[in-house]
């Protein structure tokens, strides 16, 4: 007969308890998350180099939430991040692909950071920001090459740039369509650049989006080099979104240079967000 050692049940019994109360207060908690933060380490000498990488991936992950919630400068929130510790405002993480290799340490990490702590920060120093997430918003990147206009087939260079990114590490909730049989069905190349309503509509329906955009990439051949032009449109409402603001310098490397066109687009989006609703 086996016996039941009735401390040690109590004990695990107030371990689970626990955990299902902290989960809970985690949960709900004023979190927010930036995720996929990739850092990269040379071994050097005997160092704890997943504390080095941590330390790094907060300082990263709260100057890239303040880029996504205020309006400041890039050299204004080095400011702000230089006078404080990252960490202090930090409520957990998560490490995926960590990697120990003979020569590097690399891993892709996720910050957890207390939304109330930071609102009081930035508070105290005056600063006007929005902290929620942005509504679900689908885009649809369309890609005019030598008059041919491409959305699903493939290559389109700017759809995988969209696909290369973390769709869920900005402000706005950004979702790419899957480009399955029914898409193909709902909405082709000609019908996006013509902006037809309905179409846009029942795509973003069937992926419950709030909103869709139609980010259109003209490659220009000029100088026997290609040359890439955003045009973006509000699929819902047919006008053309002013990207006048959007800072943005080409690279020769095409997909390099899309994909980084990609990131500045949605910071720049995510900044329009936040002056409508700050």
């Amino acid at each position: 007969m086996k016996i039941i050692n009735i401390t040690y049940l109590i004990k695990l019994l107030i371990f689970i308890l626990f955990n299902v109360f902290f989960s809970s207060f985690i949960l709900a908690s004023e979190l927010n998350m930036v995720k996929d933060i990739y850092i990269e380490l040379n071994f050097k000498n005997n160092q704890d180099y997943r504390k080095k990488a941590l330390e790094s991936s907060y300082e990263i992950a709260f100057r890239r939430y303040l880029n996504w919630i205020t309006l400041e400068k890039k050299a204004d929130i080095e400011k702000i991040v230089a006078d404080l510790v990252p960490k202090d405002y930090v409520i957990g993480y998560s490490i995926e692909s960590e990697k120990f290799k003979k020569e590097k340490y690399s891993a892709l990490i996720s910050i957890n950071f207390e939304k109330e702590k930071i609102e009081k920060l930035l508070i105290s120093k005056n600063i006007k920001f929005y902290n929620k997430k942005g509504p679900k918003t689908l885009i649809i990147p369309l890609l005019n090459l030598d008059k041919r206009m491409v959305l699903w087939d493939d290559p389109n260079p700017w759809f995988q740039a969209w696909i290369r990114r973390p769709l869920d590490s900005n402000l706005t909730n950004f979702i790419l369509p899957a480009g399955e049989v029914e898409d193909l069905i709902t909405l082709n190349a000609e019908d996006a650049n013509s902006l037809k309503y309905y179409k846009i509509k029942k795509l973003a329906t069937s992926y419950e989006a709030v909103d869709a955009l139609v980010l259109k990439i003209d490659l220009v051949l000029e100088n026997n080099e290609y040359n890439y032009y955003l045009k973006a449109y509000d699929g819902l409402s047919q006008e053309e979104i002013s990207i006048s603001e959007l800072n943005y310098i080409q690279t020769k490397n095409i997909n390099v240079g899309l994909y980084n066109l990609s990131n500045e687009f949605a910071n720049f989006y995510d900044d329009m967000w936040v002056k409508k609703n700050r």
